[in-house]
């Protein structure tokens, strides 16, 4: 027998006599190690192709449509109340308004995550408004009740400075979706969280029947928004991390007791390690 048929026999049991883990039958619904799965980067690419493609569908199927609709109708009363509404989901209130509140729980609470929260939604709302105006001035798109309403002679570089020609991506929900994301992460991930991007879609809605917003662009500025958000969260996460007493505290009861059970386990357990054979 050569080296290196031993080598494949050894290779095969382990020092106890029991069968390596290229023996064992994987179990059912379970994937090989071998088979990688998809990078960071890749994850990413793919998220950007596929909403690449729906913003591409979106702005030739519905954009003509919803906007030549909402030309419409956007001054009717039932269009305008909708649009005074949701003025305040698309400026600094919100933001500001929020933060105050997260700061109030995280004091109430003894929860430094929420006031980490409540520091990182201003930063969030001017570095997703930047990018948000910076490409309405590259787009300079016009917006529906121009497009399909009135008309204007204006150059490109008058379009630069004019309202009019803002429409992509949208403010709004730019500002909105940002807010939600931040709750959601900051909830961990949870059904209420995914409950507050109710507030972007209210916000869209009313952009879209206000004719200032095509769908297409309230989907850019709720895709900016939210990875703004997201990775602001990560970045301060990896930056300052956090400690494991960074849940909110209600009661100091509980708090206590949930101690004094932890320190009774590792207790028992420093006693068993103690008593055991090895340790004489």
């Amino acid at each position: 027998m050569d080296d290196e048929t031993a080598r494949q026999l050894g290779a095969a049991q382990t020092a106890d006599g029991s069968p390596s883990e290229q023996d064992v039958p994987a179990a059912p619904g379970s994937t090989p190690a071998d088979v990688a799965e998809p990078s960071f980067g890749l994850r990413w690419l793919l998220w950007v192709a596929l909403a690449a493609a729906l913003l591409l569908c979106v702005r030739f199927l519905l954009d003509p449509v919803v906007g030549r609709w909402a030309t419409g109708v956007c001054e009717a009363p039932w269009a305008r109340a909708i649009r005074a509404s949701a003025v305040p989901l698309g400026g600094p209130i919100a933001p500001v308004a929020v933060s105050i509140a997260l700061l109030v729980l995280a004091r109430l609470w003894s929860w430094p995550q929420a006031r980490r929260a409540a520091l990182l939604l201003p930063i969030v709302f001017l570095v997703s408004g930047l990018v948000t105006h910076l490409i309405k001035i590259a787009v300079a798109r016009p917006r529906p009740f121009v497009a399909f309403g009135e008309w204007t002679q204006e150059t490109r570089w008058q379009r630069v400075f004019d309202g009019k020609f803002q429409s992509f991506p949208s403010g709004d929900v730019t500002v909105s979706a940002g807010l939600a994301m931040v709750g959601l992460l900051l909830v961990g991930r949870r059904r209420v969280g995914y409950l507050l991007f109710l507030v972007p879609a209210y916000s869209a809605t009313a952009r879209m029947v206000a004719a200032r917003h095509y769908p297409s662009d309230c989907l850019a500025g709720f895709v900016v928004g939210a990875v703004t958000a997201w990775v602001l969260w990560r970045f301060q996460e990896r930056r300052w991390p956090m400690g494991r007493n960074d849940e909110p505290r209600a009661g100091g009861a509980a708090a206590r007791r949930e101690g004094h059970d932890a320190l009774s386990r590792k207790g028992a357990a420093l006693g068993r390690r103690r008593s055991s054979p090895n340790c004489r």
